[in-house]
């Protein structure tokens, strides 16, 4: 006679009264229904020689003690590191149970629960052999647990007709039911279940509707008429849902929107895991063209179950130059700053076309420069009928008048509410300010010319009065020598683009200088030390000094003194450094030499 009893032990969650077991769940479970469910082909492997025996289960009606898993294995929410077999086709997380009814009814799951059904019915192991072994390595281990040669009819007179393992996949948590037929066959089938079970109350399941490779899963028909053996390398397989799975399932744009505009582009992100979600990362792309990431951290997105399992990610704005459809991506990463579970389904691609055609603003002439008090026509650009412009100035017109430097904006509004902006830099040119120009005599012809004092020049144009010419943009010190003896007129002609101021001075070329002189006696004459620190010798044995001049560069006069006799000490510790022109008066010529004052 077949039992129907169950020997509960106690554990978490169970307390005893008056002689009797109560259990309540400590927190309830995942549903099964969560699972994902696929029926694929495969191979059946049989454990290796040296896997474990269970002889607790090659019997009829047997029940094993607690077998290790070999790691953590994550089912329905929950952690286990061991599990029972039960000969009568099912394993049960439950350590408690010791006996697995032959009863496959719905109302029997509370039995069992939480359970994995490979085959539940009233089967035995009589004629088998039953052995689990942990193979692989972490984080990739896989255990299984092989009931091999099983009869279906626990009847002695009944062969075995089929084997069948449960394998358990560390870290991804994935539940696989692999089948072989064996050669005999029985006619003595009787009605089986193939499924899993949660830990709820009451408990909730997910079962297949027949054993064939297109059976499909219910979580709401308890089927209990499978009578067909699955076929060899028949694999079921169910997959739980991953803690962390976002994926971005649509994007947004409001509309109708404008051409030649920006429009807020937004994605769609779904909680598609059991954790609730606090940040991720979502990338966006348009035309296959990296935009900038945002990061969302907002209210938590909850898990799968609940109706607050979205959240709308505003990426950023983007201009919609024309009417161009764009292929706008967007896509996931990184939930909770953790990988997600299930990347494949992570992206979404839309289409996205504006439905208004916009208006163009360029003004023109564009970014450009003028001169002070001189009016420039900004022009908006023809718009289409019945547009609105508003200047930054506040004109009202398509065109503006403007005759001071600044920046211009112009909206463009058409009567369907597009707007169009555009701003032009108009920089304001000064006149230019002429300062003078110091003349620096160095004797024998040459002559030294320094601008000073010059604002908003741009070109430098000088005239020796000898029918020289230079042109200059920097306003350095220009050198020239004269070769002909007379007075000569020098002028600088100082410009930018908004005009031009001309000095004049007069230069005077004498035989005193030594262009016709009694010869070169500049030699006589000794200048020393040069560069000088805090004074300067000046010395000749074979002429009579008679004066001493010092000019800067600006020609000015810095130090004169009348002399007489052949050496003088000049004091230059008050002089600023810097170049300067010595000239030197002798009782027979005009001798200059550049010195440098130095600290």
């Amino acid at each position: 006679m077949k039992r129907k009893m169950i020997f509960p032990f106690a554990f978490a969650g169970c307390f005893m009264i008056a002689g009797l077991f109560h259990c309540s769940s400590l927190f309830a479970q995942l549903a099964a229904s969560t699972y994902q469910y696929e029926s694929v082909s495969g191979s059946y492997t049989e454990n290796s020689t040296s896997a474990t025996s269970v002889s607790g289960v090659e019997v009829d009606d047997g029940t094993s003690s607690p077998l290790p898993i070999g790691f953590t294995f994550n089912y329905c929410g929950t952690n286990y590191t061991q599990l029972v077999a039960g000969s009568n086709g099912v394993l049960s997380f439950d350590p408690s149970i010791s006996y697995v009814s032959t009863s496959n009814s719905e109302n029997g799951l509370g039995d069992i629960q939480p359970a994995l059904m490979p085959l539940w019915d009233d089967l035995s192991g009589a004629a088998g052999t039953a052995t689990y072994e942990t193979t692989g390595v972490a984080p990739n281990r896989v255990f299984t647990m092989e009931f091999r040669d099983w009869r279906w009819r626990y009847s002695s007179a009944n062969p075995p007709t089929l084997s069948f393992e449960v394998k358990l996949y560390e870290t991804t948590n994935i539940i696989e039911f692999v089948y072989r037929q064996e050669p005999a066959v029985n006619t003595d089938l009787k009605d089986a279940t193939i499924g899993i079970a949660d830990g709820n109350t009451p408990p909730g399941y997910l079962v297949l509707d027949g054993a064939g490779a297109a059976a499909a899963a219910s979580s709401t028909n308890f089927t209990t008429s499978i009578s067909d053996r699955p076929a060899t390398g028949q694999i079921f397989r169910f997959k739980p849902v991953p803690a962390l799975d976002m994926k971005a399932d649509s994007i947004m744009v409001a509309g109708p929107f404008c051409t030649n505009a920006a429009s807020m582009v937004s994605a769609r992100v779904a909680n598609l895991g059991t954790a609730d979600v606090d940040t991720v990362q979502v990338f966006w792309s348009v035309d296959d063209v990296m935009q900038v990431p945002v990061t969302y951290t907002g209210s938590a997105i909850h898990n799968f179950f609940s109706q607050n399992n979205h959240a709308v990610v505003n990426l950023g704005q983007y201009f919609f130059a024309d009417s161009t459809t764009r292929m706008i991506k967007a896509w996931t990463y990184l939930p909770n700053n953790t990988a997600d579970m299930v990347s494949e389904n992570d992206t979404v691609i839309m289409p996205v076309k504006p439905g208004i055609q916009g208006v163009i603003t360029d003004i023109q002439p564009g970014d450009t420069a003028i001169c002070t008090n001189s009016p420039l026509i900004l022009d908006a650009g023809h718009q289409p009928a019945g547009c609105i412009f508003v200047w930054s100035n506040g004109a009202v017109t398509q065109q503006t008048s403007v005759d001071r430097g600044g920046v211009y904006t112009v909206m463009v509004q058409s009567p369907q509410g597009c707007m169009a902006y555009d701003t032009v830099t108009v920089t304001e040119r000064p006149q230019p300010v002429a300062g003078y120009f110091g003349v620096v005599d160095h004797g024998n012809g040459d002559f030294g010319f320094t601008p000073a004092g010059m604002q908003n020049i741009t070109r430098y144009f000088w005239d020796f009065g000898d029918g020289t010419t230079i042109s200059d943009a920097s306003g350095s010190s220009q050198a020239h020598h004269y070769s002909q003896l007379g007075t000569f007129a020098v002028s600088l002609t100082v410009s930018n683009p908004c005009g031009e101021v001309v000095l004049t001075k007069q230069v005077y070329v004498s035989p005193a200088t030594g262009i016709a002189g009694a010869g070169n006696v500049s030699g006589d004459v000794l200048v020393y030390p040069n560069p000088a620190n805090d004074q300067l010798v000046i010395s000749s044995v074979r002429q009579e000094l008679k004066s001493v001049a010092l000019y800067n560069v600006l020609g000015v006069k810095v130090y004169q003194s009348v002399l007489k006799g052949g050496k003088m000490i000049m004091p230059v510790a008050g002089l600023p450094e810097g170049i300067y022109q010595l000239r030197v008066r002798t009782g027979r010529s005009v001798i200059s030499r550049k010195v440098e004052i130095m600290r």
